[in-house]
């Protein structure tokens, strides 16, 4: 096969397109902050999470609470999970950039968009059930302790 009439494949072009784009990936920090802190801070809360889940399996936090604790312990931690799914990739992607390696790049990039449709609905649907089990916990609590008392004539 002739090389010449095969055109050159080249993402520098992508990486002069602009000066914010310059910044952010060749002269920040915040990037590789971004990549690094965020999954460590999720790790630090999963492992968290597992250490309270586990206290709540003593016999005395038998109740509706522990309950819906217990559930809103499980949905933060897969939340995480998936939000370091998430983050992870456009990581993998910058190192990908600044090396300018054309077939690394566009691989990561497609690995990258295969993690983000995977995670992505994890996380949201994560998200809304810890939003529903916070709630249900505020609403578990206001009907034993306020409407204890009304039903009381307190």
């Amino acid at each position: 096969m002739d090389d010449s009439t095969t055109p050159q494949r080249d993402v520098s072009f992508y990486s002069n397109s602009s000066t914010s784009d310059y910044w952010l990936f060749h002269q920040s920090f915040a990037i590789t902050y971004f990549g690094i802190g965020i999954p460590a801070i999720a790790c630090i809360g999963f492992v968290a999470n597992v250490f309270t889940f586990s206290a709540h399996l003593h016999p005395d936090f038998r109740s509706l609470s522990t309950l819906f604790l217990n559930a809103n312990l499980v949905t933060d931690s897969v939340l995480l999970l998936s939000c370091c799914s998430i983050i992870a990739p456009k990581f993998w992607l910058h190192q990908f950039y600044q090396n300018l390696n054309y077939s690394h790049f566009w691989a990561a990039l497609r690995a990258a968009q295969t993690t983000h449709i995977v995670g992505y609905p994890i996380f949201l649907i994560t998200k809304c059930l810890s939003q529903l089990f916070t709630m249900a916990i505020i609403i578990e609590q206001w009907l034993v302790y306020a409407r204890a008392g009304i039903s009381r004539g307190d």
